[in-house]
């Protein structure tokens, strides 16, 4: 059985909401030096925790907590993709979840670091740092985005467990090791790239664009990411 995902969004002045929930605008962030910060200065980890808890329970809650997300369905996953300074909001809501979780349910949280006030978060992240940019490409500003694509089509959802999450992390990191530098003169023409494109497409017609560009990296070949992007695309229309 595949996914069957269900899209929530983050928010300063709701809490956690459901992708198709119709909105009131509001003014409200956790980023710092904005007009709206939730905080005035620096960051303050109580304050912006102390806000979360007030958007997420009791009767004037807009949003849900992740907490109550898991209480609900504890057999689920929870992905989260989250700034630092987010997390550090959520990170009671969070940890806290931790406990709630049965069977495979568990909690995984993709971002470039976890709030120190919840070191027990440690034990669900899955590491997104801007050295991923070389094999998931595109800007900083989508990375967790692209790295939780990536996990979840390496990955099957079977096993997609928190047993599994040094396994993920490694596959995320690629064993921690620096990328391969590419040999002098191991560059490829087009058509050579469309026939390495065609081959492994037909042995994995799932296949994305950036895990059959790192295996041609890997086996000693070169080409430039949007130019190998742009001929995948032409070979499967719609990726």
């Amino acid at each position: 059985m595949g996914w069957m995902p269900n899209l929530w969004i983050s928010s300063a002045g709701y809490g956690v909401v459901s992708s198709t929930e119709k909105l009131v605008p509001y003014a409200a962030t956790f980023a710092v030096g904005h007009a709206d910060s939730v905080t005035r200065a620096a960051p303050d980890d109580a304050t912006m925790m102390d806000w979360w808890r007030c958007a997420t329970s009791g009767r004037g809650a807009l949003g849900k907590s992740i907490c109550s997300i898991a209480t609900s369905d504890p057999g689920s996953t929870i992905l989260v993709l989250a700034s630092p300074m987010y997390l550090r909001a959520m990170a009671r809501d969070l940890a806290e979840s931790m406990a709630l979780f049965r069977r495979r349910g568990a909690l995984f949280i993709i971002s470039s670091k976890v709030p120190a006030s919840e070191p027990a978060l440690e034990a669900c992240w899955l590491p997104s740092r801007a050295t991923l940019q070389a094999t998931l490409g595109g800007g900083l500003v989508s990375l967790h985005a692209r790295a939780a694509r990536h996990l979840l089509g390496a990955v099957r959802p079977g096993d997609f467990v928190k047993e599994n999450r040094s396994i993920m992390s490694k596959e995320l990191e690629g064993d921690g090791q620096a990328p391969k530098k590419r040999a002098a003169g191991s560059g490829m023409s087009d058509a050579e790239v469309i026939a390495f494109i065609r081959t492994h497409l037909s042995a994995n017609p799932k296949a994305s664009h950036t895990a059959l560009l790192r295996q041609l990296r890997e086996s000693g070949k070169a080409c430039e990411q949007s130019r190998f992007r742009e001929l995948f695309r032409q070979q499967k229309p719609g990726r």
